[in-house]
């Protein structure tokens, strides 16, 4: 299951930094506020994660 986080936490960073040269100012805090949010929500699970498993 950790490396499906990894993926969502780097994907929504990359989507994030993506988003704020390529779209308008508008569009990019309708797509970075959600990314944001994945990002921390997947960060958060793999904390939870690595420490269950140690």
């Amino acid at each position: 299951m950790r490396p499906f986080l990894w993926f969502l936490f780097v994907t929504a960073l990359a989507l994030n930094a993506l988003s704020s040269f390529v779209l308008s100012e508008g569009t990019h805090l309708a797509v970075s506020l959600p990314a944001g949010a994945v990002a921390v929500g997947s960060a958060i699970a793999i904390y939870r994660t690595r420490r269950a498993e140690s």
